[in-house]
């Protein structure tokens, strides 16, 4: 009878698993599958759109807070400058209009002692009757009124009867004396006087229109101007219309 030797355990045992058996080829674990090269080129396109339009985003925003911050500075800066260019341009305009008035004056004393003059000269009316009247010019001449002194109506009154009476006492003279027709020069300058002297009243009116806009001008941006600390008065002006109770 024939004996079976038992098989030896080793060899009765399955070969396990030796992971040095693995080759050097071999992975362990799995990688992701290579794109397509235009799909590569279009996933990079996409990355570098995405990057542009960010950063142009953020230019736009930053350009956008330094334009609102220029536009705040330029619109403060055009209203202050546009403040002041129309203050100066009213007290210009009003300053105008007084040195007319102030001129007119001058021309008017001027021709009136160029009358005086010429009548004494040529032994018109009586001498006395005259160098008064020469007195009383030098009087009111150096009577000037000012932008501030109008604010009194009774010191314009005064001087509006001292130049009319000066003004109608002597041309009557001139005209009434038996040389007037034929003198030119007597003729031109009683002309002259009057004219100027009419000038008057327009002359007041004009400086009263601009000084009411510029008292407006005043009252409605006060504080604004007040702000822009020109070294300048600004305070408003007296009109001739309230100082002569018109």
């Amino acid at each position: 009878m024939m004996k079976f030797l038992p098989i030896p355990a080793e060899k009765s045992i399955k070969k396990r698993f030796d992971p040095t058996s693995v080759t050097k080829r071999t992975k362990l674990f799995p990688t992701r599958r290579l794109q397509h090269p235009y799909l590569q080129e279009i996933s990079n396109m996409f990355r570098f759109s995405t990057l542009a339009v960010a950063f142009s985003l953020g230019l736009l925003l930053a350009a956008s807070c330094s334009g609102s911050r220029q536009e705040s500075v330029q619109t403060t800066f055009t209203s202050a400058d546009s403040l002041t260019d129309r203050l100066l341009q009213l007290q210009d305009s009003m300053l105008y209009a007084w040195n007319v008035m102030v001129k007119d004056d001058t021309r008017k004393f001027r021709s009136i002692h160029d009358l005086l003059h010429r009548m004494m000269t040529m032994g018109y009316h009586d001498q006395e009757a005259l160098i008064a009247l020469e007195h009383r010019l030098s009087g009111v001449s150096n009577f000037a009124l000012t932008q501030e002194s109008i604010d009194d109506p009774t010191l314009v009154e005064e001087y509006d009867f001292a130049t009319a009476s000066l003004v109608t006492e002597l041309t009557s003279l001139a005209q009434s004396h038996e040389s007037f027709a034929d003198d030119p020069y007597l003729r031109e300058k009683v002309q002259e006087i009057i004219l100027i002297d009419q000038q008057v009243e327009s002359n007041r009116r004009r400086y009263d229109a601009i000084a009411q806009e510029y008292n407006r001008f005043l009252k409605k941006h006060r504080d604004a101007v007040m702000d822009l600390e020109l070294g300048i008065p600004l305070t408003e002006k007296p009109l001739f219309e309230i100082a002569s109770g018109e």
